[in-house]
């Protein structure tokens, strides 16, 4: 199998962060956006300090799918990714993700 297309993921993650953020009203300082996988079935949960429960467009849960459907073709056996976005005091939004894999 060839190897995982670290640059794929990259420009999809960058993708997926962007939609996420244009989803944030202006109060926002903090946002959550967690997607549990499970085979090639995926959901996704999504909220900020300000918005308990966020629903995702449509281009975010696409860009969500091709990111799924990328670590399911190359079986990277994923589990989760939990998105973290954080405004600063300038109000750029900063980033991190945590991925779960399947050790099995």
């Amino acid at each position: 199998m060839p190897s995982f297309p670290l640059d794929l993921q990259a420009s999809i993650d960058k993708e997926i962060g962007l939609l996420a953020l244009a989803e944030m009203y202006e109060d926002d300082i903090s946002a959550d956006l967690v997607i549990a996988i499970d085979g090639g079935r995926y959901s996704v949960r999504m909220n900020s300090n300000t918005q308990p429960v966020i629903f995702p467009d449509d281009e975010l849960l696409t860009s969500v799918g091709r990111f799924v459907s990328l670590h399911t073709e190359y079986g990277t056996r994923l589990q989760s990714i939990a998105y973290h976005y954080e405004k600063d005091p300038t109000g750029s939004w900063d980033w991190s993700a945590v991925f779960q894999y399947d050790r099995r």
